[in-house]
């Protein structure tokens, strides 16, 4: 009878450390200017701190910006769109406008249609004589 390892985790389960609120291991390449500013940071900086919790520092300042960057740009997004629904509430002009250019357009678009008949070609006025016999 087979029995399950219950040292190793389930696929898609949520492991103890993250349950426990440790941080997630991950793995980060750092090009060597940015790994001697750190460097320098450590032991200049006036605090001590380690590497792993320079690039914490780092990264929570950049996305930082980063949110309060977009959260800027999507509040003037809405604004805008808040002010364009002012300007034309029932869409009327942007109906108008559909409407005009379909017209204006409608002689030379092929999917239009037209009012007269066009005569049948060679291959369709054939069906159409076996058709009748």
């Amino acid at each position: 009878m087979a029995t399950l390892n219950s040292n190793k985790p389930e696929r898609g389960r949520v492991t103890k450390a993250v349950q426990r609120g440790r941080p997630q291991v991950t793995t980060i390449r750092l090009e060597d200017a940015v790994q001697n500013g750190l460097r320098f940071l450590e032991a200049h900086g006036g605090v001590k701190r380690p590497l792993n919790k320079w690039v914490n520092v780092a990264l929570a300042e950049l996305i930082e910006r980063q949110a309060a960057t977009l959260e800027n740009e999507l509040e003037q997004a809405l604004r805008n769109i808040k002010a364009y629904r002012k300007t034309d509430p029932g869409h009327k002009r942007a109906i108008k406008a559909f409407i005009d250019a379909e017209v204006a357009g409608a002689a030379a678009d092929p999917m239009e249609g037209s009012r007269e008949p066009r005569p049948a070609g060679p291959a369709v006025s054939m069906v159409r004589e076996m058709l009748r016999d």
